[in-house]
């Protein structure tokens, strides 16, 4: 498969520690001024600027036990701590458009990130991405008199993210372009149509050497069918099917197709609570032996408002997903997150979540190579200090239970500042 960027390295390797040193000392020098600029809102659509500054303190920057990264620091792997404190600046442009019933927004900015101990780890991402929306009638999740409506989105990049997943940093350049379609027949009868084509570049920059991480293709197409109960109740039923590629790798794990087909509701599914929940059977079909793993598919999205300022979260889901490690990953995961605003300025919430991944590996016919268990309680606080400055802080502690292997702990605490001009 041809890749997404020739180059395999980390996007500005060599010179990354001294361009973030210069980034960071414009920022602190024109952060003053900054506060005096304006919007700008006229005929030809409103841009706004906002820098996020942020440090974290990471007690496991690879997700990956101890025992693990001595091993690979032993083994002269470029590494010098698994925890790490990292500075992060993240200025963006947002650019939005109404024109009648479409809505056009765009985002042009960058993520720079500076390890204090791992520095070779610093990098700096791009960020761009663009939406089109038809109403925000798909986005609101209700039926109403509309008969077409339609939405897209455009997002390019690279991301550098810890995945417990993959018990490692990860890095890859990405393209993603998907559009979403309904369109309403009769007062109580729907189709729709989505589609989304994702491509993943991958490099190499984590703690494992051994890795060998594939380029990643996926392009899921669904189709949809709904029954408008009431204009804020729609039942459906949905049929997908997901073709995944993967580079050059030996067990072709990655190379499958998935077929889902689901039964659900969304809108206001109960009386507080709004959002979607599904159910039914996922086979996913490898292109290797033609070896299959059949399974339930299940999803939660809810929303319960219980007053005017708390609100309950609930999410479900049990789906498979590509690694970009030649695996194919099973995933089971239920989260409650319970959100407050205190006052006009103050809000703050705690999550608690717990997930199960299951693997299956090569070579020779497809088996079980190990499940991975994680619980995850989080908590964030919000602070509006002025109207374009707010500040927030947040703590979050997971722990993972690996079968076979090590478990291992991992604790995150950041602080920020997000400035709006």
């Amino acid at each position: 498969m041809r890749s997404f960027a020739s180059n395999r390295e980390p996007v500005l390797k060599q010179p990354l520690s001294s361009t973030l040193n210069k980034v960071f000392a414009l920022f602190v020098l024109l952060s003053p001024l900054s506060s005096n600029a304006a919007l700008v809102d006229g005929p030809l659509g409103k841009i706004e600027l906002r820098v996020n500054t942020r440090a974290t303190f990471d007690s496991n920057v690879f997700a990956m036990p101890t025992r693990d990264f001595n091993g690979y620091k032993d083994n002269g792997a470029s590494l010098e701590s698994s925890e790490d404190l990292i500075l992060e600046l993240t200025p963006a442009a947002h650019f939005t458009k109404k024109m009648k019933l479409i809505e056009v927004q765009a985002t042009l900015g960058a993520r720079g990130a500076y390890f204090i101990s791992n520095r070779d780890k610093s990098y700096v991402d791009p960020v761009t991405t663009f939406t089109v929306d038809f109403d925000e009638s798909l986005s609101k999740r209700i039926s109403n008199n509309g008969k077409i409506r339609f939405d897209a989105n455009f997002d390019m990049g690279q991301k550098t993210v810890t995945s417990v997943l993959e018990n490692d940093l990860t890095s890859y350049a990405y393209v993603s372009v998907g559009s979403n379609v309904r369109y309403n027949h009769s007062q109580k009868f729907g189709v729709g149509l989505s589609a989304n084509y994702s491509y993943r570049d991958y490099q190499d920059v984590g703690a494992n050497p051994n890795s060998s991480y594939q380029d990643v293709f996926m392009l899921p197409i669904t189709t949809r069918a709904f029954y408008i109960y009431s204009p804020k109740l729609d039942f459906f039923t949905e049929y997908t099917r997901m073709q995944t590629e993967g580079g050059s790798s030996q067990n072709k794990t990655l190379d499958a197709t998935t077929h889902t087909i689901n039964f659900g509701a969304q809108g206001d599914v109960l009386t507080k609570a709004s959002g979607s929940v599904h159910i039914g059977y996922v086979k996913k079909v490898f292109e290797r032996n033609s070896f299959a793993q059949e399974n339930l598919s299940l999803g939660t999205d809810l929303s319960w408002k219980l007053n005017q300022k708390t609100n309950i979260d609930i999410n479900l889901d049990r789906s498979f997903q590509p690694s970009p490690q030649d695996q194919s990953i099973l995933t089971t995961s239920f989260g409650v997150s319970l959100a407050h605003r205190l006052n006009e300025k103050m809000s703050g919430s705690i999550n608690l979540s717990w997930s199960s991944s299951e693997y299956t590996t090569g070579p020779g016919s497809l088996s079980n190579s190990r499940q991975v268990d994680m619980i995850t309680f989080g908590a964030t606080a919000t602070k509006k200090l002025s109207q374009r400055l707010s500040t927030s802080a947040g703590y979050t502690f997971s722990t993972a239970h690996q079968n076979p292997g090590n478990d291992f702990d991992r604790h995150t605490l950041y602080v920020d500042l997000t400035g709006s001009y």
